[in-house]
């Protein structure tokens, strides 16, 4: 039985580059980015696996409904990887916009992906959940206030799991 992996920000990166990897280890593949072109080429690069394309924001509020619907309910791995940092400036000169922006791709999408993927898992039994964060989440920079914060939500909330 071939092993099911779902990647979010599969486009470009650190998702790219697991995508290609785990396609060259036979996973079939549930790659999530909202640029579809950006994943037409990842998908053109695997040539070993199963590579299904889902164009969608993870910031979608359907996205419990399109992720259902594409996986069948089964999924092995979910590696949470979208995410996205704006602005350096101060807090004090900082775009609540992008403030916000950066809170629901980095903190409230990676729960909501666990939210929607882990009772999937746990129904068959196990499986495996990566939420990548950065550096950030460990030390912060200056200029990096909501973005270090948004990293150390997502570290802690991956260490409680």
């Amino acid at each position: 039985m071939k092993m099911r992996a779902l990647i979010t920000g599969a486009s470009s990166g650190i998702g790219r580059a697991m995508a290609i990897a785990m396609g060259e280890k036979g996973y079939e593949l549930f790659l999530v980015a909202r640029r579809k072109d950006k994943l037409e080429e990842v998908a053109a690069q695997i040539k070993n696996a199963k590579v299904n394309l889902i164009v969608a924001d993870v910031n979608d509020p359907n996205l419990p409904l399109i992720i259902s619907s594409a996986t069948g309910g089964d999924i092995d791995v979910l590696i949470n990887n979208a995410g996205l940092a704006l602005g350096r400036e101060k807090a004090e000169l900082g775009k609540f916009e992008d403030w916000q922006q950066m809170i629901d791709t980095n903190i409230t999408a990676n729960f909501r992906m666990v939210n929607i993927i882990l009772p999937m898992m746990l129904k068959k039994g196990g499986g495996d959940i990566i939420n990548l964060c950065s550096i950030a989440g460990h030390y912060t920079y200056q200029g990096g206030a909501v973005y270090c914060a948004t990293k150390h939500a997502v570290l802690a909330f991956t260490r409680c799991l």
